[in-house]
């Protein structure tokens, strides 16, 4: 094999190790990204149960998931408008 043929394969296995470790990169940050945007949801839907307490006043407890999942979806028809 001559200088330039093991120049070029030099060249193409670090240009694939750089794709796959920055695909790896990418794969880890959309993961993270996905985990921290779920909990967020939660926090989110947390406050909504608050605000159905306040809005509604005291919700028996069985009911109390029925009423903020009502609220939110009222909430999300009237932004639709």
């Amino acid at each position: 094999m001559n200088q330039q043929q093991k120049t070029s394969g030099t060249i193409m296995d670090v240009s694939l190790a750089m794709v796959l470790i920055a695909l790896l990169f990418v794969g880890v940050y959309n993961t993270i990204t996905t985990i921290r945007l779920a909990k967020q949801i939660e926090i989110n839907k947390a406050h909504m149960c608050g605000v159905t307490a306040m809005v509604f006043g005291p919700v028996a407890p069985e009911h109390y998931k029925e009423m903020c999942d009502i609220l939110r979806d009222d909430l999300y028809q009237e932004w639709l408008k």
